[in-house]
């Protein structure tokens, strides 16, 4: 089972320009006393190579999120929801931010942070479909930063990613 989180896209998502929000949002959410660099890749030809494109778009590309020289990584894709079954709130195209590989604190809280970022930028909710994170399904970005994020500072991601794992309710991290 992944772990992972969604975020509606009302706009054209550049993702060179995601990537210091996502630090920001790392730095918020862990408390931390600098702003992390974040880097991407994509996957292509079963290996992470730099990135083809600039815009996230639901062309099955899938792209990975890291801390510069770190190798936890969160995947991130878009896809289209269509269907006159659905809800209009439930139709569109959708950002899906998931752990890839190891399951460490450091990867969540990463996860985390590009929810965040994507949600400030589109101006729409986090899911967290199991949930995971919180205990709300869908909130907006500001309230899920409020509900996740740890309550002191840290110097250093890794401990503040034991701490914010910990606090998430999910025993001893991993």
């Amino acid at each position: 089972m992944s772990i992972g989180l969604e975020v509606k896209l009302t706009k054209p998502i550049i993702i060179t320009s995601l990537l210091p929000k996502t630090g920001e949002a790392l730095h918020e959410l862990l408390g931390l006393s600098f702003i992390p660099e974040i880097v991407a890749e994509e996957y292509v030809d079963h290996t992470w190579k730099p990135l083809q494109s600039d815009l996230l778009s639901e062309d099955a590309r899938l792209i990975g999120i890291s801390i510069t020289g770190e190798p936890e990584t969160a995947s991130l894709f878009a896809h289209s929801r269509r269907g006159d079954d659905r809800p209009k709130e439930e139709r569109g195209v959708f950002a899906i931010i998931e752990v890839t590989g190891a399951r460490t604190p450091l990867a969540l809280a990463l996860t985390a942070a590009v929810a965040v970022a994507l949600g400030r930028e589109c101006a729409t909710d986090v899911t967290d479909n199991m949930p995971f994170f919180s205990s709300s399904f869908d909130q907006s970005a500001d309230d899920f930063v409020k509900a996740i994020k740890v309550k002191e500072g840290f110097g250093d991601y890794r401990s503040a990613a034991k701490t914010f794992y910990r606090s998430l309710g999910h025993g001893s991290a991993p």
